[in-house]
């Protein structure tokens, strides 16, 4: 019985994916090539979970019961915003990181492609001054 209600709830959400707002919100931030569309999503998160707070104080104050409803939505959703914000946020700062690392690896081998450069004028400093001999140092 619980395995026809997840069958029937996957099917349904592949249906109605196209028309749901937040799906096609998290899509958008999903999308985009800027780490800060995390934090967007995170704040549409914390916007969710003042909704449920507003809908919580209508029901204390007389409200009618099925506002219940849209607490549970908007708690819902607005975890589903922090985590998917979050992850959206260290998923595109690895991808940056890594486009970093590989063009400051590909600027270091073009500069010197032996991987080793010589410094300017051939001095090399106090250890190359240091294994010569005394009498080339007159």
């Amino acid at each position: 019985m619980i395995w026809l209600i997840f069958i029937a709830v996957i099917i349904l959400f592949r249906v109605l994916r196209p028309w749901i707002p937040s799906t096609i919100l998290l899509d958008r931030f999903r999308t985009q090539r800027d780490p800060k569309w995390g934090l967007w999503a995170m704040l549409v998160g914390v916007a969710y979970f003042g909704a449920a707070y507003g809908c919580t104080v209508l029901i204390d104050n007389g409200g009618p019961e099925w506002l219940h409803l849209f607490v549970l939505i908007g708690i819902c959703e607005g975890f589903r915003f922090l985590f998917h914000g979050f992850g959206i946020y260290l998923r595109l700062s690895a991808a940056r990181r890594k486009e970093r690392r590989a063009a400051r690896d590909a600027e270091g081998q073009a500069s010197s492609p032996g991987g080793y450069e010589a410094l300017p004028g051939d001095e090399h400093g106090p250890t190359h001054l240091g294994r010569t001999s005394g009498a080339l140092q007159a």
